[in-house]
This record gives structure tokens, C-alpha cells and sequence, in this order.
């Protein structure tokens, strides 16, 4: 089973990473039109990259929001997609504003 994860990296055409080797999945792969089968990639992708903008020039932290509804619907079809294979386990990248927290480290919380 392949661990990706999902995330745009700069103008990288691929949003699907291996989570282990840090390489992208090329768009060929059937994993994208599954994916694309529960939202659409190229709009979920220019929305995403126009809050990054925002965040860069203006400094707007809504691209960090997991509740931003562009992140929700990123989420949710990622959600709907792990339900519809059992080949590959896709994962949701997402970080914090590492210019105002640089030395945050993720924790699990029980």
C-alpha cells in the first residue's frame, strides 16, 4: 500500500507525494482520476494557490484555517477517496505558518 500525501508544491504540476521517498506521483497515475472522480483538482488548485498569494502578500492566515472551505473540500474528497480504494492511503499536508511558529513540532494529543 502506497502512503501519499496530498499538497501543492510551488508551480509542480503534481499535487500526489510518496510520502516515504518525497517523490511525485505523475499525473498518468490512476490515483488522480480518482481523486478527480470527488473533486476538481485544477480549481481546487488555482483556489488554493490564489489563499497561498494572499498569505504572501498580504499576509492573510487562511490558507493555514483547516476549517477555509478550500481545505474542507480538499479534506472531504481525500476522505471519500480512502473509502473508494484500498491500494493507496492518501494524507491531507498541512502545516502551520512556520514564519511566525518556526519551531513548532507536531504532537499527537490523547
Amino acid at each position: 500500500m502506497r502512503s501519499l500525501k496530498v499538497m501543492v508544491a510551488g508551480s509542480s504540476p503534481e499535487i500526489i507525494w510518496i510520502m516515504i521517498s518525497e517523490s511525485e506521483i505523475p499525473l498518468t497515475d490512476p490515483i488522480y482520476e480518482i481523486i478527480n472522480s470527488e473533486i476538481d483538482l485544477i480549481k481546487w488548485k488555482t483556489n488554493f494557490l490564489f489563499l497561498y498569494q494572499d498569505w504572501l502578500n498580504k499576509d492573510n492566515p487562511q490558507v493555514y484555517d483547516i476549517n477555509n472551505l478550500v481545505n474542507k473540500m480538499r479534506i472531504d474528497a481525500i476522505v471519500k477517496c480512502n473509502n473508494k480504494i484500498s491500494s493507496d492511503k492518501l494524507y491531507y499536508w498541512f502545516d502551520v505558518d512556520r514564519s511566525k511558529k518556526h519551531d513548532f513540532i507536531w504532537k499527537i494529543v490523547q
